[in-house]
């Protein structure tokens, strides 16, 4: 294995996987790129990734896009309710949707609704 290196840098692995450096940095701070390991040189911090990284990339790369919700959060969201309960909003509106200055009183506050 003479001039093949066993380990590279998170930028070398970026540039050699075509995805942004950033992106990288944080599949490696979340522990998503397996075999690389964090190492301290002088003053800083270098991740050192090894090769067999970039080679593996579709069996390990993390999945796109955001989560998936979890299921209270789609039952809350289905049901229209806010943890349980309804959500109540203190203003009543014209037709401009603008507050309806007969819901405040003179400082600005609002009227609890009749």
């Amino acid at each position: 294995m003479k001039g093949k290196r066993e380990a590279m840098t998170a930028r070398e692995l970026a540039r050699r996987i075509n995805v942004p450096h950033t992106t990288v940095m944080g599949w490696l701070q979340k522990g998503q790129v397996p075999g690389a390991k964090a190492e301290e040189v002088g003053q800083f911090k270098v991740w050192v990734v090894p090769t067999e990284a970039a080679d593996t990339l579709p069996q390990w790369r993390p999945k796109r896009g955001r989560p998936a919700k979890k299921e209270a959060a789609k039952k809350a969201a289905k049901s229209g309710a806010h943890n349980g309960e309804l959500i109540h909003c203190p203003y009543r509106f014209t037709d401009n949707r603008t507050p309806d200055p007969s819901s405040q009183n003179n400082r600005g506050e609002v009227l609890p609704s009749a």
